[in-house]
């Protein structure tokens, strides 16, 4: 042997991959944990990778899974199916009122149903609700009627009895309205004798000051002309009753004064 060939054999075997780091990268050159005799693409490490076993063909496997550079047939890229028996139950899937998990996110029949029941919280008891509820099962105090302006009063619902007590009882954003069922009616009297002009009715929960509780003055434009008003002989009808001057031919004027809530006669010689 020569010196030149003895020195290239000596070189080859100092460089020969001898420790176990350099058997390691001969049996896996890629360093995925798969030796060469097992890896489907020795140079990609992201392959052979994990593929889930899909029973049911929806496109999301159970738990159990296959190692595979491609996806074999009956399997799928993501896990997560709660049911892999059954295709409308995966994590893609639309949540129902069905009793099942369908969306395998741990509750059944959750809030995110696509078919919930739609309800109004009646917290006062009077049939109306409030709060809008979505639920597969509705709570006892759930109705169907919502439009309830105060849910802490029986009394106050749409179609309640509005009264005259400073509140909108019948939910119609309006408060005290004039048709209220003990609104006061009345007249305007515009000469202020107490009794107002019929052709001038009011209602209201309250009155204007103007205003009379009683009517039938057939002059509201004269104070001494009134129901309450003694006759007088002057040629007008002073009470208001359809008769002028009654028996002012006579020797003895008889005249009837009439007030508010009473009515009672005197003789005049």
């Amino acid at each position: 042997m020569g010196p030149l060939l003895a020195l290239s054999s000596l070189v080859f075997l100092g460089c020969a991959p001898t420790d176990d780091l350099s058997a390691s990268w001969f049996d896996d050159p890629d360093g995925d944990g798969f030796g060469r005799d097992e890896d489907c693409a020795e140079s990609d490490p992201t392959l052979p990778r994990d593929y889930y076993t899909d029973a049911d063909g929806d496109g999301f496997g159970g738990q159990q899974t296959v190692s595979a550079c491609e996806r074999p047939e009956g399997a799928a890229d993501a896990g997560g199916d709660c049911d892999d028996a059954d295709a409308r139950v995966n994590p893609a899937a639309a949540e129902a009122c069905n009793g099942k998990d369908d969306n395998c996110d741990g509750a059944t029949d959750g809030a995110d149903s696509v078919d919930p029941l739609i309800g109004y919280l009646d917290e006062d008891g009077d049939g109306w609700g409030d709060a809008l509820v979505e639920a597969c099962v509705l709570p006892t105090t759930a109705v169907a009627p919502n439009g309830d302006c105060d849910d802490s009063d029986a009394m106050v619902f749409p179609g309640a009895t509005e009264l005259c007590n400073g509140i909108d009882d019948d939910c119609d954003a309006e408060t005290d309205e004039d048709d209220a069922a003990d609104a006061l009616f009345g007249f305007m009297d515009a000469d202020g004798d107490g009794y107002g002009s019929d052709d001038s009715p009011m209602a209201g929960c309250q009155l204007p000051e103007d205003a009379a509780l009683d009517g039938g003055d057939c002059e509201d434009d004269d104070p001494s002309v009134s129901p309450g008003a003694d006759e007088l002989c002057d040629g007008t009808d002073n009470d208001c009753d359809g008769d002028t001057d009654e028996a002012c031919g006579s020797a003895t004027a008889r005249h009837t004064r009439r007030s508010p809530g009473m009515t009672f006669a005197v003789e005049e010689v």
